[in-house]
Parts: C-alpha cells; structure tokens; sequence
C-alpha cells in the first residue's frame, strides 16, 4: 500500500513519488552523457589495443597466458579504476554543485522542483555531501559496488513510495525534502 502524503515540519508537502522518478531518469541521462564521453576517450584507446590483439590471435588456445595479452588485460584494469574514479568525482561535483547552486539537479529544475532541508532553510555543504554520498561512493568500493548501486537503486525506490513523506534515503541522510518550486 502506498503512503499519502504528509506535510512537514516546514509546512512543505512531499511530492507524488512519479515526479522524483522522472527528475532521477533526467539526471541519469544528464549524467550518462559525459560518462560515455570519457569511457570513449580514457579507456576507448586501451579497449581498442586489446580486441585488436585478441582478433589477431583468435585461433590462439592459449591466449590467457599470452604475456601481451595479459599485459594488456592489466592495463585495461589499471585505466577502468582510473575512469571509475573520475566518473564518480564527476558526479558527486555535479550532485554537490546542483544542490548548493540552484538547490535542485537538472532533472528537478527541468520538472520545477527543488530540495531542501525538511526545516525550510537551504542546504549546507555537509547536507548535500551526505545527500549525494548514496549515489557515488557505492561504485568506489571493487567488486561490490555495482551490487550495492543496485540495492540503492531499487531499495531507495521503494523507499521514497511507501514513506508518507516521499523521503528516499538520500533525503534522510542530507535530512533534505524535494518539494515543488
């Protein structure tokens, strides 16, 4: 069953959970642009170096334990670390920049929403570092990031339904409300 909205202590109401959904997928695709333009250009190069020397050598039984190809394996590792660093720096400067600059993403200026504090004042540093940790720092950690991505993904999705409030854990954490401008 899905929570009815409740007004906060601010007097703000909470939105309905469709129109935070809506503003997220235009932040994705905000965000997803320059990722695959730096995917292209810092491990486009080292991608290319190793499928050409994987065609070249296709009828090779044992290419695993090629000295090239394992050279070239490790480099590919070494440079996706380094694009995944720089991916999540640029979206915690993006998250963190929207919110203390124009108090919303693009995604919700683009709807004529905003984010707040639950009390009505604007957001501090620490309140939109917090805000934003749920979306950057689950992808810094090896391995299990992705897994831990997903779970926030949908597990903060059915948060913000079923919570009177329309508060997602990101909200909680920055102890922010997203309202309508």
């Amino acid at each position: 069953m899905i929570a009815s909205p409740t007004p906060q202590p601010s007097g703000a109401r909470p939105l309905p959970s469709w129109e935070r959904l809506a503003a997220a997928v235009i932040d994705f695709v905000v965000l997803l642009i320059p990722q695959v333009i730096l995917a292209i250009l810092i491990a486009g190069p080292q991608y290319a170096r190793l499928f050409t020397f994987v065609a070249a050598h296709e009828k090779d039984n044992n290419l695993s334990t090629n000295p090239t190809f394992v050279r070239l394996l490790h480099q590919l590792s070494a440079v996706s670390v380094h694009l995944t660093i720089v991916v999540e720096a640029l979206t915690a400067a993006y998250l963190i920049g929207m919110y203390l600059s124009t108090g919303a993403t693009l995604g919700k200026l683009a709807l004529g929403l905003r984010i707040t504090r639950v009390d009505g004042r604007p957001m501090t540093v620490r309140d939109a570092v917090l805000r934003s940790v749920v979306f950057w720092v689950p992808l810094l950690i090896p391995i299990f990031g992705i897994f831990l991505q997903l779970v926030e993904y949908v597990g903060g999705t059915m948060v913000l339904i079923v919570r009177p409030d329309h508060r997602a854990p990101e909200d909680l954490l920055g102890g922010t409300i997203v309202v309508r401008k």
